[in-house]
């Protein structure tokens, strides 16, 4: 055997050598690490297997739970908006802070459900993003396979992520939306608080700071509704306290110093934390009957209050 001869054959024994290492290697991902080589450098690309419908469907039903988020992620932004409006609408201190209150409620529920909303977008883009490379790995030469599989899916591909496109722009601009206001339902709740918190515990306090809690309420109640009624032309509580001739007390015991009980419980009532149960045309607080119906008054207290409709 001449020289050449045995060369050619160590050749390929040493090539049969190194196509049995590199299919062990592929087979037990041996750690490499004792040779300071990391193994990612010996990575053996295996194509991935060729998209099917039940791939799609898994898809589709992960765009789905996107989609139903959404709708009720829709319906507590009507919900928010509505307690912003009563919010911006209302000129008394209880109901403006109580619009607040509900208002804040409903837009914890919604970043609960952007938070989860953006979890299963995430999921949705992954899920994506690995059926786009299962396309995109069928091998070239699979010429009519490719075809076939891409105008099966790609359609439906491309709808989905022009959709979720779509959704992420809408829920991204109505996440600003809400958060203004928000933003604008607090500025206008503490302001309307700032404002009347002291005049009206000065009121409840010359007019029942002795009475029990709730008609503590029911006073600072009828200030509110006066502000709130048509027929009066009071835009504030300080119209109300100072119209002539309804608060005999004001001129007189204003300026007593409110006690305890009546700033707890006046701070509670105009944060709109206390549910007054009052109809909104009660607008007579005095010792005697008054109004269109003084003979059918609202409630008559054990103080001797007589609260009256208009």
């Amino acid at each position: 055997m001449d020289r050449k001869t045995k060369l050619m054959q160590i050749l390929y024994y040493m090539i049969a050598i190194l196509v049995v290492i590199i299919i062990v290697c592929f087979i037990t991902k041996p750690d490499l690490s004792i040779f300071d080589v990391p193994s990612s450098v010996f990575k053996i690309v295996q194509r991935n297997r060729i998209p099917t419908e039940e791939d799609m469907k898994e898809l589709e039903s992960s765009y789905e739970e996107v989609y139903s988020y959404l709708a009720e992620k829709n319906t507590l932004k009507e919900e928010i908006t509505e307690y912003y409006n009563q919010n911006q609408t209302y000129i008394s201190c209880s109901r403006v802070n109580a619009a607040y209150n509900s208002l804040d409620e409903k837009k914890k529920e919604y970043d609960a459900y952007i938070t989860e909303m953006e979890r299963k977008i995430s999921v949705f883009e992954a899920k994506y993003n690995e059926y786009e490379e299962l396309l995109d790995n069928i091998p070239k030469f699979a010429v009519s396979l490719r075809r076939e599989l891409n105008e099966a899916f790609r359609e439906r591909l491309d709808t989905m992520k022009a959709s979720m496109l779509e959704v992420k722009a809408i829920y991204q601009e109505d996440k600003e939306e809400i958060e203004r206001m928000h933003a604008e339902a607090l500025e206008r709740a503490d302001y309307f608080y700032n404002r009347d918190y002291e005049p009206m515990c000065r009121l409840v306090n010359a007019e029942g700071g002795n009475t029990p809690d709730m008609e503590m309420c029911y006073i600072a109640r009828v200030a509110e509704n006066r502000e709130e009624h048509p027929a009066f032309k009071y835009y504030t509580l300080h119209d109300v306290m100072y119209a002539p001739g309804q608060y005999s007390t004001v001129p007189n015991g204003i300026k007593a110093t409110p006690n305890a009980r009546v700033r707890r419980v006046m701070a509670e009532y105009l944060r709109g934390r206390i549910e007054v149960d009052m109809p909104d045309d009660v607008v007579y607080q005095a010792r005697f009957p008054q109004g269109s119906r003084k003979d059918d008054p609202w409630k008559i207290m054990e103080s001797g209050h007589y609260f009256c409709y208009y």
